[in-house]
C-alpha cells in the first residue's frame, strides 16, 4: 500500500472522529444557547415586573453574573463548534489533496481506475 493511500485513509478516519467531535460540540453548544436564553428571559421578566425601563433590560442583563456566565459559556461553545467545523474544511482539502496526488502517480505508472 503506498504512503499517500495510507495518508488517506488516515485523513477519512480523521475526518469521521471530526464530524463526531462537531456533533458533541454542536450539541454542547445549543444547550449553552438554551441556557443562556431562558435565564435571560427570566431575569428580564423579573426586571419587567420591577418596572425597569425596557430600554436598559437587555444591557443590564448581559451585566448580571448569572447571566453573563452563561454568555460566556455559550460563546466559548459557538467558538468551538466553529473550531470543529473548521477542522472537518481542513480534513476534506486534505483529502482531496491526497486524493488527487494518488490519482496523478496512478496514471503516470500507466494505470487507470
Amino acid at each position: 500500500m503506498s504512503a499517500i493511500w495510507q495518508d488517506l485513509k488516515n485523513d477519512m478516519d480523521a475526518l469521521d472522529s471530526a464530524v463526531d467531535e462537531a456533533r458533541e460540540s454542536g450539541i454542547k453548544f445549543a444547550v449553552a444557547e438554551a441556557k443562556y436564553q431562558a435565564a435571560k428571559a427570566k431575569k428580564a421578566l423579573e426586571m419587567k415586573a420591577d418596572k425597569v425601563p425596557v430600554t436598559l433590560i437587555e444591557t443590564v442583563i448581559k451585566g448580571m453574573p448569572e447571566v453573563n456566565t452563561l454568555l460566556m459559556e455559550r460563546l466559548s461553545g459557538e467558538a468551538i463548534y466553529k473550531v470543529s467545523q473548521e477542522h472537518i474544511m481542513s480534513l476534506k482539502l486534505q483529502i482531496k489533496v491526497n486524493n488527487d496526488q494518488y490519482q496523478r502517480e496512478w496514471n503516470q505508472a500507466g494505470r487507470t481506475q
